[in-house]
């Protein structure tokens, strides 16, 4: 993933407004400093030398939209896949049985 700007603001419709540092390549997905989606590539706008990129939200909460106002948002591909962590299964659930 790399970097391509900070999110400016919110429009009244829910779009995200990015500012763009970066070239933009065509990537399709945002994503925040965490890794998790933040939107969809709507459209790039604005003057040449200082373009803005339009996103869709991807998120549900708005809460979560104010505390990403002015920070870094990255592109990556679509879909950016996620270890899944396993615990290790003991003797006694290995079997079907748990013990109480």
């Amino acid at each position: 993933m790399k970097t391509v700007g900070v999110l400016t603001a919110i429009s009244r419709r829910g779009e995200l407004i990015v500012k763009l540092k970066e070239e933009y390549r065509g990537e399709k997905v945002a994503f925040d400093f965490r890794g998790s989606p933040v939107g969809e590539v709507r459209r790039v706008t604005g003057p040449v030398n200082s373009p803005y990129l339009i996103l869709r939200c991807l998120l549900k909460d708005p809460n979560q939209l104010n505390r990403l106002l002015g920070r870094e948002l990255f592109l990556g591909p679509e879909s950016v896949k996620r270890r899944r962590v396993r615990r290790k299964l003991k003797e006694s659930e290995r079997d079907g049985r748990r013990r109480v």
